[in-house]
């Protein structure tokens, strides 16, 4: 599969999945357990999607997109992690794990980029209900089914360009770096995928706060670095 349907492939059902987070349906597909396996199965790795969805769900497990609360976007690290899993990288048998967990290092930033989008619309569905409500005492009865629309279809379209840049250049990135990794890097990503649910073990038993547990992971990633030299 080309890397530009890849990309269109994730955006599009990625985007439509992220609008259950706070825009729309509230069915939870929007967690990453569901979500992330659904962007596997449409890219032909439901397995992977799911190892991908069970390890962002323990990250988040006490961070919940509730009221005015806006955590970092789990559902578009999710998403784009498992793109990943469709690209053709050489990994070797038994790291088989590494380009996913290299995948959790280059989108990870785009979870924080995804909540300030998020608080961006937000703001913007603010001004369109207060629209809606003028409108209506100026016996507009229709203004409030169309600032809906309205309101839904910019997030959507909104969070498809958001998907679409950052899985282009992060799985670009992903392709052209993981080749000249070094086996010892590449080994020790693969057994970084049995740390993470360490940390979001730890997250769900204390609510320390979230620096804590990324300093343990970056400081086992440098252990497992250290281990394979």
């Amino acid at each position: 599969m080309g890397l530009v349907n890849v990309c269109l492939i994730t955006s599009t059902l990625g985007a439509l999945l992220w609008l259950d987070r706070s825009h729309a349906f509230q069915f939870m597909v929007n967690r990453p357990i569901v979500a992330a396996p659904l962007v596997g199965f449409c890219l032909g790795h439901p397995g992977e999607g799911l190892l991908v969805g069970a390890l962002v769900e323990l990250l988040w497990v006490n961070r919940l997109p509730m009221g005015t609360t806006s955590p970092p976007d789990e559902t578009v690290l999710a998403v784009l992690v498992t793109s990943v899993s469709a690209l053709d990288v050489p990994a070797h048998p038994e790291a088989s794990h590494a380009p996913l967990m290299l995948g959790f290092a280059v989108f990870f930033g785009a979870s924080y980029a995804g909540r300030r989008l998020d608080m961006r619309l937000r703001k913007w569905n603010t001004l369109l209900s207060r629209l809606a409500l003028r409108l209506v005492e100026r016996d507009k009865p229709e203004a409030p089914a169309w600032c809906t629309f309205l309101g839904l279809s910019s997030a959507y379209l909104c969070m498809f360009v958001f998907l679409f840049v950052f899985s282009l250049t992060g799985l670009s990135a992903v392709r052209f770096v993981f080749p000249m990794l070094p086996s010892f890097l590449e080994t020790a990503l693969h057994y970084h995928v049995y740390v993470v649910p360490l940390v979001g073990v730890a997250a769900a038993l204390n609510t320390a706060p979230s620096i804590r547990n990324l300093a343990f992971l970056a400081g086992s990633f440098c252990f497992f670095v250290l281990l394979m030299l």
